[in-house]
């Protein structure tokens, strides 16, 4: 009896099901899986070579394969989704081989790293992927940069303005980035911050041009390694201006008294807000940390909400100390609080989840969501 082949359909949801999650270090892995998939038959090669192609990587190792690729099959990076490009090396020759993927391809993402802006947003000018990451970039503006209109998704990792923080609003703006419904600020140097001024003649600073796109955005995360300097910053009256925010993301260190003063600032929360995902970046301190959050829950009554607890790095080991029980006890606390005004939440520890170094290709939150709908988060 002969066994009728799988449906192509069945073929290609086994290869992606068998995949690792999409990050930097695991596109070794996804290709040596790939690779034996290949082998299989025609039909699986097919499919393997597929997505094999759906993420590029470009940097200085493999300029000389890519140039080649390019160059030997016009159909090469025609089934492109998304493309990392870290342009610190010989950059024309990697910038001109980015260039070259994007006019044969339509991307959902774009990751470029170590890239300077000078005028204009140069390649990504008339880009018309809705997804978009800088790593490391440097921004040179003048006046404000044109409008980006394709975007509704910006993830800005380090970004690097020369001329300090009046800058920010020449990128950062609804002008630029008129359909722009999802932000990530990361920070992952101890040394530099989001830098602001609460100065009324300093208008262009990153303060004002959050509150600029306040109220086109629908998610937003502030996560800075050190303190959550800007989190802080943001006002109870300027809370109020992110009218249409469903999913809200800020850190706390928990290492200092004013770790989270953001959450008194926001006892009254965006009117549409459904999720709060705290990341906590050091347990030192929890008991603080659930103490200080179960006094916002309290002010929060009516709102139902979803509250996330991430902690980011937890301590090792099994061993209970004396403080270990005053966390689960505050813990305990806050849980029955929520309760009580109908808030859920959830607490949970991840070591691996989400990575504040300084890795070129570091994934963030909600990438591969982007990715897997095709398009950004409306």
């Amino acid at each position: 009896m002969v066994v009728p082949p799988l449906p192509v359909e069945i073929v290609e949801h086994i290869i992606k099901q068998s995949l690792p999650p999409l990050r930097f270090d695991t596109f070794k892995e996804r290709y040596e899986l790939l690779k034996t998939f290949a082998l299989v038959d025609s039909r699986w090669r097919v499919l393997a070579q597929r997505e094999l192609g759906r993420h590029l990587v470009v940097d200085s190792r493999c300029l000389g394969k890519m140039e080649t690729e390019l160059s030997n099959d016009e159909s090469f990076a025609g089934y492109a989704r998304s493309l990392w490009g870290n342009l610190e090396g010989p950059g024309d020759e990697l910038t001109t081989i980015v260039e070259l993927i994007l006019g044969r391809s339509q991307l959902h993402h774009l990751s470029l790293s170590f890239c300077a802006f000078f005028g204009d947003m140069g390649m990504i000018q008339g880009a018309k992927f809705p997804s978009c990451t800088l790593h490391y970039s440097d921004f040179h503006f003048a006046t404000r940069a044109l409008p980006l209109p394709h975007i509704e998704a910006l993830y800005l990792v380090d970004p690097y303005f020369p001329n300090g923080a009046g800058d920010w609003l020449s990128l950062l703006n609804p002008t630029t980035f008129p359909s722009l419904r999802r932000l990530q600020l990361l920070r992952t140097s101890d040394v530099l911050g989001f830098s602001f001024e609460r100065d009324s003649a300093e208008h262009g600073g990153i303060l004002h041009s959050l509150v600029a796109v306040a109220p086109q955005l629908t998610a937003l995360s502030i996560c800075e390694v050190d303190a959550p300097v800007l989190a802080n910053a943001v006002s109870t009256q300027e809370w109020l201006l992110f009218s249409n925010l469903q999913h809200l993301t800020l850190s706390s260190a928990s290492t200092q008294e004013d770790e989270t003063s953001w959450l008194q600032s926001l006892q009254h929360l965006p009117p549409k807000l459904e999720s709060l995902t705290i990341l906590v970046l050091k347990s030192a301190k929890l008991e603080q940390l659930y103490q200080a959050i179960e006094l916002a829950v309290r002010r929060w009554e009516g709102k139902k909400l979803r509250l996330f607890i991430k902690i980011l790095h937890p301590k090792s080991g099994t061993s209970k100390t004396a403080r270990d029980e005053e966390a689960t006890e505050a813990r305990s606390s806050l849980l029955r609080t929520a309760a009580e005004r109908c808030i859920q939440v959830e607490s949970s520890a991840l070591a691996q989840a989400v990575q504040f170094r300084r890795d070129r290709f570091a994934a963030h939150e909600g990438f591969e969501d982007d990715l897997e709908r095709g398009s950004a988060l409306d």
